[in-house]
């Protein structure tokens, strides 16, 4: 299925190892990803536009995330657009990925609700984050100037060339002003 590459990523607060991992890996993609904010009890309108816009949501499961309020409200966010997907007759538009980063969790309620639930604690990055990559389709890139080197140059070149004309006028305009008394 072709998607837009573009990815929400819903992750209870705190550091995890495993998702410090992935967002290296998609900004050596550069792509785009936006990662939802944490430990929210509403989401804001941002976030509801972002989980509208992106058809991938990685969801991050480790023990913090039952008690996390944010990764149940972008799922069930995330839900709703789903359903309203199946109703227009797209309901392969948006993929769901269960990233399980800590053995313990798997203690604790895990929906059916997901495409995928990748155990990241048995497998190396090699062994789950093609599959992420390869569901959400083509990676979109994030604007970047450096993406842009024509624009970059351009902007470059009339910046010398409004200070090279800049000097000339100041040169000039001095110049003129003190040959003024010599000229009468």
């Amino acid at each position: 299925m072709a998607r837009n590459g573009k990815v929400y990523l819903s992750a209870p607060p705190g550091v995890d190892p495993v998702v410090a991992r992935l967002l290296l890996a998609f900004r050596r993609r550069r792509a785009d990803v936006w990662r939802g904010p944490a430990a929210t009890d509403t989401l804001s309108a941002e976030a509801l536009r972002q989980l509208d816009a992106r058809e991938a949501l990685i969801r991050v499961l480790n023990t913090h995330s039952a008690a996390a309020p944010n990764v149940r409200l972008e799922m069930v966010e995330y839900l709703r657009l789903r359903a309203l997907d199946t109703q227009r007759g797209d309901p392969r538009r948006r993929v769901i990925f269960n990233l399980v980063t800590d053995p313990d969790y798997y203690g604790q309620q895990l929906d059916d609700a997901a495409d995928f639930i990748i155990n990241t604690t048995n497998k190396p990055e090699s062994g789950w984050l093609p599959t992420i990559v390869s569901e959400i389709g083509q990676l979109k890139t994030s604007p970047s100037l450096s993406d842009n080197r024509g624009l970059l140059t351009v902007i470059v070149g009339v910046i010398v060339l409004l200070v090279v004309l800049g000097i000339f006028a100041v040169t000039w305009f001095d110049a003129s002003h003190h040959l003024v008394p010599f000229l009468r």
